[in-house]
């Protein structure tokens, strides 16, 4: 058995800290396939704070990012089937825990655990969502 690296105790801390348990699954068209072309700008991979990672878990999401993805959902209500009013007003209320909050980003989990509003690692004492 082995110890773990300093740099995987980071990431831990970190996702322990900043990232919330709680999840918001999220509907087809807010997925980052129907809403990104790519990562989009002045987003946050995790590996990027993680040099260590080899397979990619979240991305760090903006206010503005957000607000793509509540309008896809709006263009498509009649085809949502995933969420719920209250979980699109969670969503909205992530959105605007980033607005009211510049150290605030939204977690985009990638394996449809969720996406949550976290203060981005750097500044910790930040197809699913969660709610820090």
């Amino acid at each position: 058995m082995r110890g773990r690296t300093e740099e995987e105790l980071k990431c831990d801390l970190v996702e322990h800290l900043c990232i919330s348990t709680e999840r918001l699954v999220l509907d087809y068209w807010a997925c980052y396939l129907e809403v990104f072309t790519g990562d989009p700008p002045g987003s946050i991979p995790d590996y990027k704070l993680f040099p260590h990672l080899t397979e990619q878990r979240y991305l760090l999401l903006l206010a503005e990012h957000v607000d793509l993805m509540l309008a896809s959902l709006n263009s498509h209500r009649g085809e949502v089937v995933v969420m719920s009013d209250v979980d699109i007003s969670m969503l909205r209320s992530l959105r605007d825990q980033c607005t009211a909050d510049a150290g605030k980003m939204v977690a985009y989990f990638y394996n449809s655990d969720g996406v949550t509003a976290s203060p981005p690692p750097w500044l910790v004492p930040g197809s699913s969502a969660t709610r820090r």
